[in-house]
Formats: C-alpha cells, structure tokens, sequence
C-alpha cells in the first residue's frame, strides 16, 4: 500500500482517524478528501479487486462521510453495501471494507478508549461475520500496545501546544495593549511638551516686552528725576533770596 499526500492539510487534526487492519497501520486524516483505490488516490492498495479510484472518505464540518466512486465491487460499510456515488456519514469504530481490505474509522472517542474489549465490544456491534470480527479482534490488542498510546500522547502534545500558542496569543495581546498605552501617555507627553514650549515662548515675549518698558520709561523717569532736582535747586535759591 503507498499513501500520497499532496496538499496542505485543512482538517481539524487529530479528529479523525484510518486504521488499515491487514497492514496494521494508523493515520490521523490530514486532508478534506482522502481517495483510497488500486492506483489512483491517496492509499493505493495492490488489490486487484479494487477499482482504480474506489472509494472516498471526505470531512465536511468536522463530520467524517465515505463514498463509493462506483466502483467495480463495490464498498461495505458495517458489511452492508454503500450506494453508488452517495456519501454516508460515519461514527467511531465503523468498519469499511473494499476489496480484500479491511478500514477502520475512528473519531475523537478513541481517546475515550480505556481497555481493549472497550474496542472490540464496540466493533463487535457492527459485524456479523466472526471471521472478519476475529481478525479485527487479533489485532487490537497491538493496536492498544502501540498505536493507542502513540495517540494519546500526540494528542497530549497538540493540546499543549494549543495551550503554549494561546498564551503567547495573550501574551502579545496584552503587551500590545501595554504599547498602546505607552504610545497614549507619550503622545501625551508630547502634547503637554508643546505646550510647555508655547508657554516658555510666551514667557520670553513677556520679558522682552519688559525690557522693552523699561528701556522706554527709565529715561522718562530719568528726565523727570533731573526736572525735579532743577525744580528742588531753583526752590533752595529762592528761599535763599527771600530769607535775606
């Protein structure tokens, strides 16, 4: 079997989930569409009972639907035939087969999952036939022995790093709010610093404008001073000569 992967993934991560049975092998969805067929697609299978494109899985609003692309042979869900070229939403441990394949789909309850018999009471639920039952049930107890945690822990993982980019989401929100106050009180500042400038300017014309009263008046007083000192000398002489 040969996966393909060609384009950037769009789906939630970690919410959807292909366990291909036979090759024992586990993929977390990480496209829109996922083709699975014997030489077309995204799983390729060398499976000569398997049409070139057979069948698809498909996430829309989070929900999870497989499709038949009319296929030569037809695909299975929970054993019973899809209908041509129909989508058909699907829920946690639903067994699709195609060809000699066997696919289990599985959402975010697996991280429910405790135990082993939690898996196989569940899939018991969707199958008939003991013999495709009983190759399911073989192979979860290596599923719980390695897959399982191996998904537990990744989603650990992405919700720490959820968690680890939304506070620095915060962290830049409220340091940016601090900037923009600092940027408030600065402009501010500079507003009050403008003033303090007109206001210095003002002063200095006041000043000027003293000096410039005072350059005016002082020889006005000056004139005066000296008139009345000539007055004050005028009145000594005369009293001088009237007290003769």
């Amino acid at each position: 079997m040969i996966f393909m992967s060609d384009s950037e993934s769009t789906v939630k991560p970690w919410s959807h989930f292909y366990w291909d049975i036979y090759g024992n092998k586990f993929w977390p969805f990480d496209e829109d569409v996922i083709v699975c067929g014997r030489n077309d697609g995204h799983f390729q299978y060398e499976d000569s009972e398997l049409s070139g494109s057979h069948c698809q899985f498909s996430i829309e609003e989070n929900i999870c639907y497989i499709t038949d692309l009319e296929s030569r042979n037809g695909t299975y869900l929970n054993q019973k035939p899809l209908p041509k070229a129909e989508a058909t939403a699907l829920k946690c441990f639903d067994v699709i087969i195609f060809g000699s394949q066997i696919i289990i789909y599985m959402d975010e309850n697996i991280f429910k999952v405790k135990t082993r018999d939690d898996i196989n009471q569940s899939i018991d639920k969707n199958i008939e036939n003991e013999n495709i039952y009983n190759e399911i049930k073989n192979k979860t107890l290596v599923f719980m022995r390695s897959h399982h945690p191996r998904l537990v822990i990744g989603k650990k993982i992405q919700v720490l790093e959820q968690k680890i980019a939304s506070a620095y989401n915060i962290k830049e929100e409220k340091l940016s709010k601090y900037d923009e106050k600092a940027k408030e009180i600065e402009d501010l500042a500079n507003q009050h610093l403008k003033k303090v400038e007109l206001l210095k300017e003002k002063i200095k014309y006041i000043l000027t404008e003293k000096e410039k009263l005072t350059a005016k008046i002082d020889p006005q007083i000056e004139a005066l001073l000296k008139q009345r000192e000539e007055l004050g000398d005028d009145l000594d002489s005369f009293e001088e000569a009237t007290t003769v």
